[in-house]
Parts: C-alpha cells; structure tokens; sequence
C-alpha cells in the first residue's frame, strides 16, 4: 500500500476527550490498507463502508474549523 506515516494508529480512551478525533484522523491515513485487509485476513470481514469513510473525513474536516 506504500503508506508511509510515523503514528500508528489509536485506541479510544474514554478519559480523554480528544481520543476518539485521533483514532479517526489516523485510521483515515489507513484506508487503502483497511480496504485491502479483507484479501490478507480471513477472519477480517467488518470494514467502514465508502459513505462511512466519507463521514468520518467530513468530522475530521469541521474538528479544524474549531
């Protein structure tokens, strides 16, 4: 997928308020790779939806806005 980032991706923590807006910025960095697990992973069957996806990049777009 030649994704080339530093951070990994992140868990919720529900003691901080910023936890979930990381784990969907960075899993969208992810996607192609998210898309192509079901190919690799046997068991990987659950993946976000296109319009999922596109939700989750429209949040991270009004989070700038703030």
């Amino acid at each position: 997928m030649r994704i080339r980032s530093g951070a990994g991706l992140s868990l919720d923590v529900p003691t901080r308020w910023n936890s979930t807006y990381e784990m969907l910025a960075r899993s969208l960095k992810f996607r192609k790779a998210f898309d192509s697990m079901e190919a690799f992973g046997r068991n990987y069957r659950f993946l976000p939806s296109d319009e999922e996806w596109d939700r989750g990049e429209k949040i991270c777009d009004l989070s700038h806005l703030v």
